[in-house]
């Protein structure tokens, strides 16, 4: 737990500009997926959400913790899920939310810090988005 803070750094170190997936075995012998590719984020979390489920087993753990919300359910529970959270996640209100949280949280942490923030390690994460006809972000 004492180096908590540095768990995003941890992850970040599994990819190059040419792995943007990863495969990982975790201490239970399970098989977990990672990736930065918005190819495959589109794919898994939208056009073949079905291929990927949760499962029964992750479901019983989780229960107590998450119960049935979207991030453990399957099937239409999930899909009943997904449109209500769906509405929260158009460009206007992504875009609020993270200029509020930059305002914030980093703007303070920043001018009373010596460190700096080199941004430009950001660049390899970003990528062009657009809105559909309903201003979501795909």
């Amino acid at each position: 737990m004492a180096n908590m803070h540095q768990m995003h750094c941890w992850f970040q170190s599994f990819f190059t500009s040419s792995h943007r997936t990863v495969t990982l075995r975790t201490f239970a012998g399970r098989i977990m997926y990672l990736t930065l590719d918005p190819v495959n984020v589109h794919y898994i979390l939208k056009d073949k959400f079905q291929n990927y489920p949760k499962g029964e087993r992750v479901h019983s753990v989780l229960h107590d913790f998450m119960g049935d919300g979207i991030c453990n359910s399957d099937g239409k529970i999930w899909r009943k899920h997904r449109k209500i959270a769906s509405f929260e996640f158009s460009n206007r209100k992504l875009k609020q939310m993270s200029l509020t949280t930059f305002r914030r949280d980093a703007l303070p942490s920043s001018s009373s810090s010596s460190h700096l923030c080199d941004f430009s390690s950001f660049s390899r994460f970003a990528r062009p988005l657009h809105e559909d006809d309903n201003g979501f972000l795909v």
